[in-house]
């Protein structure tokens, strides 16, 4: 057993600080969402263990097999979980999921019969935009993201805390282990990102379409930081990840308390919101701090490097 976790398995620093963030993280969403589910809650709560197992294997691994199973489930208990929102809205996203799994599968079994039988830094440039473009649909890559605005609209601000948090995420640290050295075509297209992200957000007045459309800017820092090519870009990347994830599930758990207490998605009807909700207000602030770079916040150690 200790032989196969050897060669299939990495537990360096960075993949731990990964582990440990999804950990907090699901476990922060779930106590968050506990309150809102009235039936099923053993099922409810046996899906974020599974969701938590394959966050973990997609992480460690090397092999490309354990990587897909750990892919398609995380794939699966998301999907499961969105169908106490909206049954529609979860058959959709699984779809969209399924189409991007099939070409990642296409791209794996290309990259295995092309002499990379385990996961690590891939030289052709063919094969990198492959895998960009097989995970930037599951990770919102510019281009490839139409689904997340609307799916993240009409779904719980549970999911969208896993899904902006965690599960967009698996992408860009899959692409931190395979594009070393940079890649042009991935840093204009995290420059884009950044740029239309943030003025699409600027658009919205939907609170969780702001988020949505937020996350995708943030998506285009590490995009850009991954393209790069540098261990600036690459230590930048990781510091971005964790702390996007940390910032963006308590905005959209917080959203959820946001909406409820109003009774509305408009930031125009959240008014004196920091009376009647202190500690989300509170925390709130705190996240937005750090997705500005605020000065003492991660974010602007972020920005220094």
């Amino acid at each position: 057993m200790l032989n196969f976790i050897s060669i299939n398995f990495i537990f360096n620093n960075i993949n731990i600080l990964f582990l440990s963030t999804g950990f907090l993280i699901t476990l922060f969403t779930l106590l968050s969402s506990w309150s809102k589910i009235k039936q099923y809650r053993l099922l409810f709560l046996s899906l974020f263990f599974l969701f938590f197992i394959s966050f973990s294997l997609v992480i460690t691994t090397k092999n490309w097999f354990i990587f897909m199973i750990g892919w398609e489930l995380a794939t699966l208990t998301t999907s499961l979980m969105l169908a106490w929102d909206d049954k529609n809205i979860a058959w959709e996203y699984f779809v969209i999921q399924f189409i991007g799994g099939s070409f990642l599968i296409l791209t794996v079994l290309t990259a295995y019969t092309n002499g990379y039988p385990y996961i690590g830094a891939i030289n052709e440039l063919w094969l990198q935009i492959m895998f960009i473009i097989a995970l930037g649909v599951k990770s919102a890559i510019i281009g490839l993201h139409s689904w997340l605005p609307y799916i993240y609209k009409n779904s719980s601000a549970g999911f969208c805390a896993l899904s902006s948090g965690l599960v967009a995420k698996l992408g860009y640290i899959t692409l931190l282990r395979i594009i070393t050295e940079g890649n042009r075509f991935l840093l204009y297209l995290g420059m884009i990102m950044i740029y239309y992200g943030g003025i699409k957000a600027l658009e919205e007045k939907n609170y969780k379409l702001i988020l949505a459309y937020s996350s995708i800017s943030q998506f285009g820092f590490i995009t850009l930081a991954i393209g790069s090519g540098n261990i600036y870009g690459y230590y930048g990347a990781v510091l971005h990840i964790i702390a996007h994830a940390f910032a963006k599930s308590t905005l959209f758990n917080g959203a959820g308390i946001w909406i409820q207490e109003f009774n509305s998605t408009s930031i125009f009807n959240f008014k004196r919101c920091e009376v009647r909700q202190k500690i989300n207000a509170f925390s709130t602030i705190l996240s937005f701090f750090s997705l500005m770079a605020f000065p003492f916040f991660i974010g602007a150690i972020i920005a220094n490097i």
